[in-house]
């Protein structure tokens, strides 16, 4: 049995811009806006021409309204285009994703494997992908690559649970133990377009030992509160590969210490 929790990074990989990078930005902004200017100004001064050849005055203010008009909103979208990435500057490989205050910074999703039994790490994998949906399967191909073995019962949190996983894991006859969503009326009934994964999945969680058994799931979340105490709060290094290097150190570090704490070591 093993449970998996996902672990975000609380730190962005960004940097932020200097003073002197602020203020060329600043000055090119107000470089752009009296090339805007320039442009109206010109504009109506070859407005002023079409007059002379007999134009009707109520036509070239319609003419200059419409151009000031489309100027406006040429300015608003480059302001626009300003905004914050949704992909880090000096990561090329890291992405936005939501952090547990609510904000949104470049990062990794770190995923660890972990045995319920002594609470000892024994997967590790790296993603740029903020959400959890649909990183179950993977985690029980590593396991299977890396011990040939399947777990029978998987414990996991409210992020991996989606239909999809529900029922790809009970096709390979694996139980699935995670908390049933929050909704009107009695979660643990069948809902439209349940399978006969998801249904036996909202039954299990129903029952007495279903709940029991899943609060060995909180056991699993060890790991990410020593890594913390012991620096894994940002990281230094940019790639994926080298995260998960990093990563690994500490999961070496950690094990090593829980094995020596069950005297396994």
């Amino acid at each position: 049995m093993w449970g998996a929790v996902a672990y975000r990074p609380p730190h962005h990989l960004g940097c932020c811009p200097s003073d002197e990078a602020a203020q060329d930005r600043s000055d090119a902004g107000d470089r752009d806006e009296g090339q805007d200017r320039g442009a109206e100004a010109a504009l109506a001064h070859h407005s002023g021409h079409q007059g002379a050849a007999g134009e009707p005055d109520e036509q070239r203010g319609s003419e200059r309204q419409r151009e000031e008009q489309r100027q406006k909103q040429r300015r608003k979208e480059e302001r626009k285009d300003h905004k914050e990435a949704r992909a880090s500057t000096v990561d090329p490989q890291a992405r936005i994703m939501k952090m547990a205050d609510g904000s949104f910074r470049p990062a990794y999703n770190v995923q660890f494997k972990t045995a319920a039994e002594g609470a000892h790490i024994v997967g590790v994998s790296v993603t740029d992908c903020g959400s959890d949906h649909g990183l179950l399967e993977p985690a029980l191909d590593e396991i299977k690559q890396r011990y040939d073995v399947r777990p029978k019962r998987v414990l996991a949190d409210g992020g991996y649970t989606s239909k999809d996983d529900i029922e790809k894991l009970h096709a390979l006859d694996i139980e699935l133990f995670s908390p049933l969503p929050k909704s009107k009326g009695d979660p643990a009934a069948p809902k439209r377009g349940d399978k006969a994964g998801t249904i036996a999945w909202r039954q299990r969680m129903a029952s007495d030992d279903g709940i029991a058994l899943y609060r060995r799931r909180f056991a699993t979340e060890r790991p990410h509160a020593h890594m913390r105490n012991h620096g894994l709060r940002q990281v230094l290094v940019r790639g994926k590969e080298k995260v998960k290097a990093v990563v690994l150190w500490h999961v070496h570090a950690f094990n090593f210490l829980q094995f020596k704490r069950l005297n396994l070591a």
